[in-house]
């Protein structure tokens, strides 16, 4: 697995590019008071992406029938947020 923070800014702020080998994304706004939106579409994020409030967490696992695999990005109404990125791929020995 591989871990990263990432800087959300109010800027559409690419979080993960797209992988057709990743099976699981999860992301945590390490913030205490900043909301970050969340969106495959980089256009209106705020207005029209998934709200990720203050320290929440949100997982994308493709055996659940979500899509990691998609970009995501992220963006704020104001200031900057830090963010945490997780991905999993499937283990050489699983392919």
């Amino acid at each position: 697995m591989a871990f990263r923070p990432v800087t959300v800014t109010t800027s559409a702020t690419q979080l993960a590019s797209y992988n057709a080998k990743r099976k699981s994304l999860s992301i945590f706004n390490a913030s205490t008071t900043t909301t970050v939106f969340i969106s495959h579409d980089r256009a209106n994020v705020v207005a029209n992406g998934f709200p990720l409030v203050a320290q929440a967490a949100v997982s994308l696992v493709d055996v659940e029938g979500d899509e990691p695999e998609l970009e995501l990005v992220g963006q704020v109404s104001a200031g900057s947020v830090d963010v945490r990125v997780q991905e999993g791929f499937v283990r050489a020995e699983e392919r």
